[in-house]
């Protein structure tokens, strides 16, 4: 598994394709499409065993954020109840570094 890959994962009742933004060290954060379009986060495995844990687009780690920059990727960014998209993962990591003044 590396990033950028598509992986297929059972999540919320049904087979996803997933999208490998980022691994640092065993876990990977993927991205899956749910069927209406809304997107969801998860870091899983790289192994492809144990638990599986999902994760806001907001509450991400600034390590994940960067690394999925460092790979030149990028998220979809369609989280439930929401009517438009997110921030980029590059906008976002970007107000963070403003916001801690880096």
């Amino acid at each position: 598994m590396k990033p950028n890959d598509t992986i297929t994962l059972y999540v919320n009742q049904g087979r996803r394709e997933a999208v490998v933004l980022a691994i640092i060290g065993q876990k990977a954060l993927i991205e899956y499409e749910m069927p209406k379009g809304s997107t969801a986060l998860r870091f899983v495995n790289v192994a492809g065993t144990g638990n599986q844990q999902g994760v806001s687009y907001f509450d991400l780690p600034t390590k994940w954020l960067e690394a999925i920059v460092a790979n030149g990727l990028e998220w979809i960014g369609r989280p439930q109840k929401r009517r438009s998209g997110i921030l980029s993962a590059l906008s976002m990591l970007s107000r963070r570094r403003e916001q801690r003044g880096l």
